[in-house]
């Protein structure tokens, strides 16, 4: 498993799950990072953190700290 913080601008992947060790894993939740859903990294900070992510419809600003929480598919 990767993790969505590992995505670049430009990558996309496919949720596998939320860890239960992420703070915010409802909110995400509520947002639609959910399992099966598509994300899409569009650009990320000068620093490199937070990234902006693309996922249904709606384009929010995740910290690398909970983007690593999240657990994508490897072949996607």
């Amino acid at each position: 498993m990767k993790t969505m913080k590992t995505l670049f601008p430009g990558q996309k992947g496919r949720i596998f799950e939320i860890s239960e060790q992420c703070l915010i894993k409802m909110r995400l939740s509520d947002l639609g990072f959910t399992p099966e859903e598509t994300v899409f990294c569009l650009t990320q900070s000068p620093l490199g953190d937070p990234k902006a992510y693309f996922v249904k419809g709606a384009v929010y600003a995740v910290r690398n700290n909970d983007a690593d929480k999240i657990l994508l598919y490897d072949n996607d």
